[in-house]
């Protein structure tokens, strides 16, 4: 048995360990090998071999994270496209996986706003609506949903 083989099977465990926790994105993984200092050709055969087994896909990153944010932490459509883009995927590919889920950022928007009414709880109408639209703003929502939601 050589070195490099003693050395892909003690990273492949590590890496199936990393991989296996939540999906990963190939930037991700490409920050974790950079991290452990693994060499460049053994790097090529773990992605491989990852992504034979099915555990290294964007798509199905993408997707996982757009329903994980829905669910847990809403996020505007913007919002996600700059998160995402922070992990290593291509805005086309975020777009194309919306376009598959059911994304409705009017009821996200509405959502966020019930969990921080307590903000605006004693403000008068007109500045509530305006804190309302600059919140909404600042967390990436177009003015078309803005508009909708604080009506």
């Amino acid at each position: 048995m050589k070195k490099n083989d003693n050395e892909f099977d003690l990273f492949w465990e590590k890496c199936v360990k990393f991989a296996t926790l939540r999906p990963r994105s190939e930037k991700e993984l490409d920050y974790w090998f950079e991290k452990k200092n693994i060499e460049k050709v053994l790097v090529q055969s773990l992605k491989k071999k990852l992504r034979d087994f099915g555990l290294l896909d964007d798509r199905e990153f993408c997707e996982w994270w757009i329903t994980q944010r829905m669910e847990f932490r809403p996020r505007s459509r913007r919002g996600l496209i700059y998160e995402l883009s922070q992990k290593g995927i291509k805005r086309e590919l975020v777009e194309e996986v919306l376009k598959t889920i059911d994304f409705d950022e009017v009821s996200l928007a509405k959502k966020i706003i019930e969990k921080n009414s307590y903000r605006w709880e004693r403000l008068g109408e007109r500045d509530k609506k305006r804190k309302i639209g600059e919140f909404l703003s600042r967390q990436g929502y177009s003015w078309e949903v803005i508009k909708k939601v604080s009506g």
